[in-house]
């Protein structure tokens, strides 16, 4: 009897090395942009996950493969989401909020809740960018609150934790974004607001944060938007120079970066436009 437990034990320790080989694997695909490929990786290793979480004669597995087939799924929406197909992310990205959601409510009183909250905040948040992809407004917005809850609690509890603040000021500007795209300017404008003193702050404790910067600068464009639909194109006209200046300093600092570039030339128009309405 003892001999067969130590081999069932080592079979399951080689599934779980199998299935962190194939996971492993699927994130070198969707490195690459072979996404057909890491699709096909990722159900594997979620297949593999199950039958680690399920083992009847380990239940100490249950976590590892709970947390690992989640956060499978999550990367499975993510490469829907890259492939342009956004009904099948979203399917995806629900079935990886379930799985968080019933790992937190078994390990809530464990001392690794706070890690399992952190899980279900990031597919939360997932999920409502996969929404705001869709023009799924209203929708977007339930996933994004309820991220900003659980991360809210979490930066409180570490005030001292810098990510934490940022991500903080990251899901304020997310469901600051869900806001604006439902017309609720007033409620939007006071979560940009608050993300951009976070952002701001934390600028001035690290002034050459390329991050700091160009989180900075997304709230000021969200500032310029509202003044837009606002029709108040001469405050417009102030704000999005006030963004320019700081993608300037990205591209400054990073004249090779596609995306800096790309953000230039979005706010470089936005304050276009707000001139000509202006004159």
């Amino acid at each position: 009897d003892r001999e067969n437990l130590h081999v069932e034990a080592l079979q399951e320790q080689l599934a779980g090395n199998e299935m962190y080989a194939a996971a492993s694997l699927a994130q070198i695909h969707v490195e690459q942009g072979d996404f057909q490929n890491a699709e096909l990786e990722a159900q594997r290793a979620i297949e593999l996950s199950e039958a680690y979480r399920l083992d009847e004669y380990n239940p100490l597995q249950a976590r590892p493969g709970l947390r690992q087939t989640a956060a499978l799924l999550a990367s499975l929406g993510d490469i829907k989401l890259q492939q342009g197909k956004n009904r099948e992310a979203i399917e995806y990205l629900l079935k990886s909020v379930s799985f968080r959601e019933k790992g937190l409510d078994y390990y809530s009183k464990s001392s690794e809740a706070a890690d399992f909250r952190m899980d279900l905040e990031d597919s939360l948040q997932r999920l409502s960018v996969a929404y705001l992809v869709s023009r799924d407004y209203a929708s977007a917005l339930e996933p994004a609150e309820r991220a900003l809850k659980l991360i809210q609690a979490l930066a409180s509890a570490k005030p001292e934790d810098q990510s934490l603040r940022a991500k903080l000021a990251g899901m304020l500007s997310s469901v600051g974004d869900g806001l604006f795209e439902t017309g609720r300017l007033p409620e939007a404008q006071e979560k940009f607001q608050a993300a951009y003193a976070i952002f701001d702050g934390m600028l001035n404790e690290a002034p050459d944060s390329l991050f700091l910067i160009r989180w900075k600068s997304v709230c000021m464009e969200r500032f310029g938007n509202i003044k837009m639909l606002e029709k108040d194109f001469a405050a417009a006209v102030q704000v999005f120079g006030e963004t320019l200046e700081l993608k300037q300093r990205l591209l400054d600092a990073d004249a090779g970066n596609v995306r800096f570039q790309a953000d230039f030339g979005i706010i470089a128009k936005k304050l276009e436009t707000a001139k000509e309405l202006v004159a």
